[in-house]
């Protein structure tokens, strides 16, 4: 029994030793007792140090007296779940961080963490090269939504004066017509024109905002679809332009919602709801369709299949916002968006 429990002694101390996270025991204060070398590595300060009389490991790690509150408080209230924070090491740089806690049975804590810098300076680089491309599609979109309406628009008006004009110049029955159907036909691409530049870029998107935008995308929607459609966003700080990124954002997550609800939801009708709430834009879209599984939909899917969802996300993460999806069979599907601005309303 004694060469068991030493092995096992040995057998733990080795793992606290070599595992290559950072490991700190401590009590139900907050008070630590151990941490393991590469807690040290990571963070510079040996346990020595920190264990010093009037040494407050926790303040010089996270100077801020509010956001010491949230670390604390996460410390001291979490389950087993990761979370991450901005922590100040030895010689004074800021690092990413994740931690997770987890308790024993005698009130002792074991906080577990990483140096994930690496990852999220990965995942910055990531979003900001995300941004640039969405913002070049944006910009290579309105340059052919104009070249289509301005170019090709005047073109198919000039054909269509062109056969007025040969219209009442021709007298012989036979002509009239074979001139009125290719008038119809000119029209026909007119329009087809029209739609491509607004569905390519929004002339009203960028001249009254994203509030008048979706008013008439949504009311031209509901009479395509035969849907119930509407807009809810009385609020007067919407009146204000937002941020050019995420007005195109909102307007295309809400342009990608009603594609998705036409082709899959079944629905009869549909809510977009804009409210704003201190620095962020909360945006809904709300159906009665017949729903999906959306987490099996992500995992099981076919690429093609999830290209909609994903552009949403990419969208999403590329202004810094927070995408929800809820839905459920039979039970329709709610879209939840919280986007960032600039300035609080």
């Amino acid at each position: 029994m004694e060469d068991a429990i030493k092995q096992q002694k040995e057998l733990l101390q080795t793992i606290f030793d070599n595992v290559p996270v950072a490991l700190n025991l401590f009590d139900e204060q907050g008070n630590i007792k151990l941490v393991n070398p590469a807690w040290e590595r990571i963070f510079g300060w040996t346990y020595e140090e920190i264990t010093k009389e009037g040494f407050d490991i926790i303040k010089e790690a996270y100077p801020d007296p509010d956001y010491r509150k949230e670390v604390v408080r996460f410390l001291l209230d979490s389950k087993n779940e990761w979370a991450d924070f901005r922590t100040r090491v030895k010689d004074g740089r800021v690092i990413d961080t994740s931690w997770a806690v987890a308790r024993l049975s005698d009130g002792t804590q074991i906080g577990i963490g990483q140096d994930v810098t690496d990852r999220k300076q990965a995942q910055r680089s990531l979003q900001e090269f995300s941004r640039r491309l969405i913002k070049a599609q944006e910009e290579e979109r309105q340059r052919i939504a104009h070249e289509l309406h301005d170019e090709i628009g005047q073109m198919l008006t000039a054909v269509r004066l062109n056969l007025q004009a040969v219209q009442r110049a021709c007298d012989t029955p036979a002509c009239s017509p074979y001139i009125e159907d290719n008038i119809r036909v000119v029209d026909d691409a007119l329009k087809l024109v029209r739609d491509l530049s607004f569905d390519l870029r929004p002339s009203l998107l960028d001249d009254l905002g994203l509030i008048a935008a979706l008013r008439w995308y949504v009311e031209r929607y509901a009479q395509r679809s035969g849907l119930r459609a509407e807009v809810a966003a009385d609020a007067p700080e919407l009146e204000r332009r937002l941020p050019r990124e995420i007005e195109t954002a909102a307007f295309r997550i809400v342009q990608e919602a009603l594609a998705n609800v036409v082709r899959h939801a079944q629905a009869k009708r549909v809510l977009v709801e804009l409210k704003p709430v201190s620095s962020e834009l909360l945006l809904r879209i709300k159906d009665d369709g017949v729903g999906f599984n959306y987490l099996a939909l992500k995992k099981n899917a076919v690429p093609l299949a999830t290209v909609g969802l994903r552009g949403m996300e990419e969208r999403v993460k590329a202004v810094g916002g927070c995408l929800e999806i809820e839905s459920e069979r039979a039970r329709g599907t709610e879209i939840r968006v919280r986007l960032p601005v600039s300035q609080s309303f």
